[in-house]
């Protein structure tokens, strides 16, 4: 480990393509980081924010907070659990030896969600910094979504423990060294891929280890339940291989053309650390009405109810983002809509909803309704709305395909949200 890392932060903008923005310093033994724009990027009629928040356009030296390796829009741009441990994998280490740093800049753009990349200067362009191979290991993409399902499953069953001798069949594994691209860093626990299917580009998600349902099937009924409950949720769809079924969703990262979209999580845009409290929906509404977003916090309002009435307790704020625009922002389709797997007789969601904490009740929901720009009785013009929508959830999981034993575990989440609303 070296006493400093440092890389050229790219963004792509429209038009212009990756740019050079700024350079990123890392101090790992102090574990803090120093960013700092570039004066011609600074100059571009068309330059982003890196973060509104934190590092907005100003030629100045921006630092982390005391115990922040890195800025959280950064922290955004990295690999999650799941790319993490691909890329422990990939190194033949535990993930927990690598530095930020090296997470965040292992990866090239073709493997990335969002707008940023990495590169060692100004004028060769981003690149991936995956120091332990001689040649870059991200280079050849895998052979078919088959393929990537199989090599998924066994990533799966790989543990930390088991990491030397993963080192040693990576000598001879070809195969196994080029599932890496696809296997990338979409967030989250859950073994997933960015792929290429009928043309477009689509995150995939696979079954994991130590499931107690076919998760890819439910978290697709119920992001399609979502959108006929009124919320915007990305395509989604069904493909089974390897006799099991896999999600795809529709990458919503970039536009219509196919190039990448800036992007921000709630704990960027509200400011928030992963090892202090995470606040509540109404700060989130409050924080993206500060910076532009006006006209989210019903939208925001819907995803609450809907996460109520599912027990979808993972709504942690890097399960909300954002778009980043010059002067303002805007709320990117809703995702990772799924089902708590514990059963219990009441639900605390991730974030705080009302006057009764994360308590994931509709009365709690209906305690504090302003910062969403609703008053009370729009508020519970909504929530009767949706759970009225919810409540056929039946026959819309026995369409989706999902089994009788599945719905009969379901049955016992989305009961507890109840069927009467006091007021």
């Amino acid at each position: 480990m070296t006493s400093e890392q440092k890389a050229i932060v790219y963004i792509f903008l429209p038009k212009d393509g990756y740019v050079p923005a700024g350079t990123l310093e890392h101090f790992p033994l102090e574990k803090r980081s120093v960013f700092q724009y570039g004066k011609k990027y600074l100059n571009r009629p068309n330059a982003l924010p890196m973060d509104p928040v934190k590092i907005p356009l100003r030629d100045l030296i921006f630092e982390t907070s005391m115990g922040q390796p890195v800025f959280n829009i950064f922290r955004d741009a990295a690999p999650d659990r799941w790319g993490r441990h691909i890329l422990s994998i990939a190194a033949g280490t535990k993930a927990q030896a690598m530095t930020e740093f090296d997470i965040l800049t292992a990866l090239g753009p073709e493997n990335r969600v969002g707008a940023l990349a990495f590169g060692p200067d100004p004028y060769s362009g981003p690149r991936a910094n995956a120091t332990w191979y001689q040649k870059n290991p991200f280079e050849k993409p895998a052979v078919s979504l088959k393929d990537i399902a199989r090599y998924a499953r066994r990533a799966d069953q790989i543990d930390d423990d088991d990491m030397d001798d993963v080192k040693k069949d990576l000598a001879e594994d070809d195969l196994f060294k080029f599932f890496v691209p696809s296997l990338s860093p979409a967030g989250g626990a859950r073994p997933k891929a960015i792929i290429r299917h009928d043309n477009q580009d689509w995150i995939a998600k696979f079954p994991k280890r130590g499931d107690i349902w076919n998760e890819p099937l439910i978290e697709h009924a119920c992001m399609t339940l979502a959108n006929t409950c009124g919320i915007t949720v990305p395509e989604t769809q069904i493909i089974k291989e390897e006799a099991i079924d896999i999600l795809l969703i529709k990458r919503f990262d970039k536009d219509k053309f196919g190039n990448p979209l800036h992007m921000a999580s709630g704990f960027t845009i509200a400011d928030l650390f992963e090892d202090q409290p995470w606040g509540s929906y109404q700060d989130l509404a409050n924080a993206a009405r500060r910076y532009g977003a006006a006209s989210v916090g019903e939208q925001l309002f819907k995803r609450m109810i809907f996460n109520i009435c599912c027990a979808n307790t993972d709504d942690h704020p890097r399960n909300h983002a954002f778009f980043i625009h010059r002067e303002k922002i805007d709320l990117t389709p809703a995702y990772d809509i799924v089902p708590c797997r514990y059963r219990f007789k009441e639900y605390n969601l991730a974030l705080n909803i009302g006057t009764h904490g994360r308590q994931a009740t509709l009365e709690n929901a209906l305690s504090n309704t302003g910062p969403f720009g609703l008053s009370k009785q729009e508020g519970m013009h909504i929530i009767l709305k949706i759970r009225n929508t919810f409540n056929c959830w039946p026959d819309h999981f026995k369409k989706a395909g999902v089994s009788t034993k599945d719905m009969e575990e379901l049955q016992l989440r989305f009961s507890h949200s109840g069927t009467e609303l006091k007021i």
